[in-house]
């Protein structure tokens, strides 16, 4: 990673001694913003993101988040920045916040033509993204596209929620194969058939029509604890880092648990974020092992947030993907998260109610952009290299658009600023 110049470092250092926290911050920051010139992922020239590039360097792993899942010119800015990671670093795969099985499982199966390609995505990846107006064109023109090149971009998932289509037509009858296949003894029990597979499917269902109480759910976590137990004896060590069958297994155990706990936020965070740092580790370091993943998710998911939030016991308790694959030192050193934030405007998600955003308050990290800035990025990273004292808290809407005081230069590498938020639209 190109640093800056030794002048501007020595200049920076000595007069971060003479200024507050918060003075420090705001040098920085001012001294180190880098101008994007438009989110469009039609632009001509990808100059302007250079500065990303180098502050990447040669991680192989790059985490690109949202305040919300409906701020549609951050969707913008992703594309171009998967393109730029794409065609000018060397990255190939994309992984979502979206269904483990289907994406991994489906995804190998497909036929890599367009049509296949179009309706898989559309119904395999979350809607609040496949039917968002700002997303068709990575989705139905960029990634069918990248196929007919030596260089395609694959498509992962690593969310434990299994209920999009592949999903829903497949889990059931594909673990009901791996059960025998392992000889788990749950396949011999009386209720198997009758009981054990039809909430199976029914968690697979959830979303569409999940017929049961908490009780329901209750006997189905019951059961899943059962069948991962088993699974456990039948496998090694060495599977259990490494065999798909054993993170799908794990992953529908997780999903119930966050179910189950509907309403308790931090244990239905805790199940899932947990969850997804097992498997995107899978996704990383076996399934596409040495080569270079880009991670879309929300900034609340891939935050390295444990411990950096002093005045919220929420964001120190709860464990996120994104602390939990850091706390891997090779995964540390191999990622870069990218965070977003932004000033002003108005959010929502596909068919939810829009909203409009609280105003940055003064002293936050917005504020120390000029207002005649659309588009920035600050890299932490360089920062925390200048300032390796740094713990100092301050204000960032980075999470759902909400102002939360925290040390934001160790849980983010860098930040998208965004001037004015806008929500998607429908594209039906």
């Amino acid at each position: 990673m190109q640093l800056l110049p030794y002048h501007l470092c020595l200049t920076l250092l000595l007069a971060a001694g003479s200024l507050s926290a918060q003075d420090r911050l705001s040098s920085y920051v001012r001294s180190n913003t880098h101008i994007l010139n438009t989110v469009d992922p039609d632009s001509a020239t990808d100059g302007d993101l250079a500065a990303i590039g180098l502050a990447i360097g040669d991680s192989r792993i790059v985490m690109l988040g949202e305040q919300d899942h409906g701020d549609a010119p951050t969707f913008l800015a992703k594309t171009r920045l998967i393109r730029y990671l794409h065609e000018k670093k060397g990255f190939n795969v994309l992984a979502f916040e979206s269904d483990f099985f289907g994406l991994n499982e489906g995804w190998a199966r497909l036929p890599r033509d367009r049509a296949a390609i179009d309706s898989f995505i559309r119904y395999n990846i979350f809607p609040i993204w496949t039917y968002c107006n700002t997303c068709q064109e990575l989705f139905y023109s960029y990634i069918p596209a990248s196929f007919r090149t030596a260089h395609p971009l694959q498509l992962a998932g690593f969310d434990c929620q299994m209920l999009l289509r592949y999903s829903r037509s497949h889990l059931v009858g594909w673990l009901d194969s791996v059960f025998h296949d392992l000889q788990l003894p749950v396949v011999n029990d009386p209720a198997y058939r009758g009981t054990v597979l039809p909430l199976l499917d029914s968690v697979t269902r959830r979303w569409y029509n999940w017929p049961g109480s908490p009780q329901d759910m209750a006997a189905a976590a019951k059961w899943f604890d059962t069948i991962a137990a088993q699974a456990a004896l039948r496998l090694d060590t060495e599977q259990k880092r490494t065999d798909f069958r054993w993170f799908v297994i794990h992953s529908l155990l997780d999903e119930t648990k966050e179910y189950l706990n509907t309403g308790r936020l931090f244990q239905m965070s805790e199940a899932r974020d947990v969850s997804m740092a097992a498997n995107l580790t899978w996704l990383t370091d076996v399934r596409y092992a040495g080569q270079k993943v880009i991670v879309w998710a929300a900034d609340a998911h891939i935050g390295k947030a444990v411990g950096h939030f002093p005045e919220i016991g929420f964001y120190n308790r709860t464990p996120t993907m994104g602390s939990e694959f850091a706390g891997d030192p090779v995964h540390l050193a191999q990622t870069y998260v990218l965070g977003f934030t932004s000033f002003e405007g108005r959010a929502g998600r596909l068919t939810a109610k829009q909203y409009t955003l609280y105003r940055p308050r003064a002293g936050s990290f917005e504020h120390l952009f000029d207002k005649e800035v659309r588009y920035a990025f600050v890299d932490f990273r360089q920062y925390n290299v200048l300032n390796p004292d740094a713990d100092e808290s301050f204000v960032l809407y980075g999470f759902r658009h909400v102002p939360v005081k925290g040390v934001w230069n160790k849980v983010f590498d860098g930040v998208l600023y965004i001037r004015e938020m806008y929500p998607c639209e429908l594209v039906k």
